[in-house]
């Protein structure tokens, strides 16, 4: 009677259940492999598998094992397997969920335990590394007239190496859209590049250039990740007035100091150059016409931030800071 009695009660009382591993067969699967997840558990008691059964949704796999724990107290394990076939690249999550029954043909549990773990198919795709920037825009030539073919110059500052896909040009009126898109591949690495983009003839007149900048992952058609956008002014003198102004080099320029928080100075302006302060979504914040010597800008009014300063199409970008 006593032996029996133990027997009983051991039965009742170990009714725990453990998931020992959760292994991925083969290790490392490729796309090209059939995909097998091997579960194995323990019960208290020596026991059998009442059901086994498994669901894939996205890379979510579902599995849910039931066990019968007898009445002989003896540690059991039980292996069960789940085939999952061929699975396409990608992180998978498995979320398997172990239930004990009392009933060896029925799943009525009386305990469960849970555990989660990922593994990978093949090698993920790698994320584009983000993000392009247009470093600085020059009309060239510096001050063109209305006889000269009008060119715009643009450096771009790429996340990967890359090259230009494709560009743009559109205008209407004094308005002129300029957009290029970039190829750029998966692998970090800062890369500057140069392009320049004729606009033709221009008549006379002030103008306003949106440059906008795409960055692509694909080589070969522009699907865009990332875009850039700057905006500038400049000036086509016309011939008829027969005023001569000295072009602007980027040489002759002095502006300092930069970065700057109370007054900006500009030297080497050329007389009747177009003098201009642009904040980045392209609004006119100062501008003025230089009369030959160094002029100022008070800037204390402004907050801190990146903005554009234009002479006659020579554009420097300007870091104003707080006291």
């Amino acid at each position: 009677m006593l032996f029996v009695f133990c027997l009983f009660t051991g039965g009742v009382t170990a009714q725990s259940i453990n998931i020992t591993s959760i292994d991925v067969l083969p290790s490392n699967p490729l796309p090209t492999d059939s995909v097998f997840i091997a579960v194995t558990t323990s019960t208290g008691n020596q026991g059998s598998t009442v059901s086994f059964s498994h669901t894939l949704s996205g890379t979510t796999v579902d599995i849910e094992g039931c066990y019968f724990s007898g009445m002989l107290p003896a540690v059991d394990f039980h292996y069960d397997t789940a085939s999952l076939g061929l699975l396409p690249s990608g992180v998978y999550t498995i979320n398997m969920n172990a239930l004990v029954s009392l009933d060896a043909t029925t799943c009525n549990p009386v305990d469960s335990t849970q555990l989660t773990t990922t593994f990978t198919v093949g090698t993920p795709t790698p994320t584009p590394p983000c993000c392009i920037d247009i470093v600085g825009v020059n009309i060239l030539p510096t001050l063109p007239n209305d006889t000269m073919d009008v060119h715009a110059e643009v450096g771009v500052e790429l996340p990967a190496l890359g090259f230009l896909l494709s560009d743009a040009v559109s205008i209407s009126g004094y308005n002129i859209d300029l957009d290029v898109c970039y190829y750029a591949d998966s692998v970090p690495n800062t890369n500057n590049l140069l392009d320049t983009f004729s606009f033709g003839n221009l008549a006379a007149g002030q103008y306003n250039l949106t440059v906008t900048a795409v960055q692509s992952d694909d080589p070969a058609a522009c699907h865009g990740i990332d875009t850039a956008s700057f905006f500038t002014t400049f000036t086509v003198d016309s011939t008829d007035d027969g005023l001569s102004i000295r072009q602007v080099s980027e040489v002759d320029l002095e502006i300092y100091p930069n970065p700057v928080s109370e007054q900006l100075f500009i030297e080497g302006a050329p007389f009747k150059s177009e003098i201009q302060l642009i904040d980045l979504n392209g609004k006119m914040l100062w501008q003025a016409t230089s009369d030959g010597n160094r002029m100022s800008i008070n800037v204390q009014h402004l907050p801190a931030g990146i903005y554009i300063l234009n002479v006659s199409g020579v554009t420097k970008r300007i870091k104003i800071m707080t006291d």
